[in-house]
């Protein structure tokens, strides 16, 4: 009984946190140079910080969902996690993700 609680946590943190890391289907647009050109420089902050607070808010999501999937880990699973999720502080791999992510295909584009 016990387990089977525990899986339906883990399985629910897993959607949870699986929903929270997918972005957006629309993504916030970084104004192009001939925007940019049209406006003042408080206009140009304002968008800036507007893109800056979406961001922040999205990341937010995703570090509330990944300490509650992460709490409801055995510490095997802990480990593993770590050791996963650490190869995404690495550079190059950083690269490869954001080429996949800003490309939405083929990340050796």
């Amino acid at each position: 009984m016990q387990k089977a609680v525990k899986r339906a946590l883990v399985e629910g943190a897993w959607t949870t946190f699986k929903m929270a890391m997918t972005p957006p289907a629309v993504l916030p647009d970084m104004p192009r140079h001939e925007e940019f050109e049209k406006m003042t420089t408080p206009e140009r902050i304002d968008r800036l910080h507007s893109l800056r607070v979406q961001r922040a808010q999205h990341m937010d999501t995703r570090e509330v969902a990944t300490k509650a999937f992460y709490a409801t880990l055995t510490p095997s699973q802990r480990k593993v996690f770590d050791l996963e999720t650490l190869e995404f502080l690495n550079p190059q791999r950083r690269m490869h993700w954001l080429r996949h992510f800003m490309h939405r295909g083929d990340p050796k584009q």
